[in-house]
């Protein structure tokens, strides 16, 4: 397992009694299909069960906790981004070519965090100005309103 990924973790779930193998494991599931066999060896859980000796019952019993996959997204993220500068490249090289970016959009939200900025203040703002011209309104037609009144009184 690699360095760069076994410190990510911070604490692993209570009761896993064989830590590094449970690491392991999610690094195995975070790798994405085409790239275990290289990385690892096997390609499936029954081939990482037989070659870490460790049961399929345990491993689909980790696959359980909810922190197991708290951590598999999470290192899922840090693998690819291995990936990004090559990904950037071929992406750029297909913008060039046909002029669509969506591509680009798509893996900065998914690996890079990458979020699209988006003017929630001014859709508030302008809920807040209709909310206020509104009221201005009531209360230029209660004024109104009372003028028409007095007026009436006065004659």
């Amino acid at each position: 397992m690699s360095n760069t990924i076994s410190f990510q973790f911070a604490k692993p779930p209570n009761g896993i009694k064989r830590v590094y193998e449970y690491q392991k494991f999610v690094v195995f599931m975070a790798t994405p299909d085409q790239f275990r066999e290289k990385e690892f060896g096997y390609k499936d859980q029954k081939g990482f069960s037989k070659a870490n000796g460790i049961s399929e019952r345990q491993l689909n019993n980790w696959k359980k906790i909810d922190e197991y996959w708290i951590d598999v997204n999470r290192i899922s993220g840090i693998y690819l981004k291995q990936y990004t500068p090559a990904v950037k490249g071929a992406m750029l090289n297909k913008i060039l070519k046909t002029g669509d970016a969506a591509e680009v959009k798509l893996w900065h939200q998914l690996v890079e965090g990458w979020s699209e900025k988006t003017d929630n203040q001014f859709s508030v703002n302008r809920e807040s100005i209709k909310a206020l011209q509104d009221a201005n309104r009531a209360i230029f037609e209660a004024a109104k309103a009372d003028d028409a009144k007095r007026r009436a009184e006065r004659k």
